[in-house]
């Protein structure tokens, strides 16, 4: 009768790899994301016939609020006028779903 660790040293330093692998996958990995503007959320002299979507690779391990920065940017770029820039509050934004689900901020 063989004891633990005793002739099997090979396949622990496989599963050993590949327990390292997939951790690294994991912490290394992203997330696609799609951003989009509901219509009725516009600025009345906005383009309304805005059809595009923002596009984004984030890390998996990341939070959504780190993105507001880059993705306001963008919406000013895109649809907001300089005034209506200056009233943009990010503490009033909130992520949905494809659902209409609401989003939690704080879960990475």
């Amino acid at each position: 009768m063989q004891g633990l660790g005793s002739g099997a040293g090979g396949n622990n330093n496989v599963t050993s790899a590949t327990t390292t692998l997939f951790r690294r996958l994991i912490w290394e990995g992203s997330v696609p994301l799609e951003i989009r503007i509901d219509q009725k959320e516009l600025p009345a002299d906005s383009d309304r016939g805005l059809g595009e979507s923002y596009y984004l690779q984030v890390p998996r391990i990341s939070y959504l609020p780190l993105i507001v920065p880059e993705l306001k940017q963008y919406l000013i770029e895109l649809v907001l006028s300089e005034r209506e820039a200056a009233n943009v509050k990010e503490d009033v934004w909130w992520f949905e779903d494809e659902y209409g689900t609401v989003v939690k901020w704080n879960w990475p």
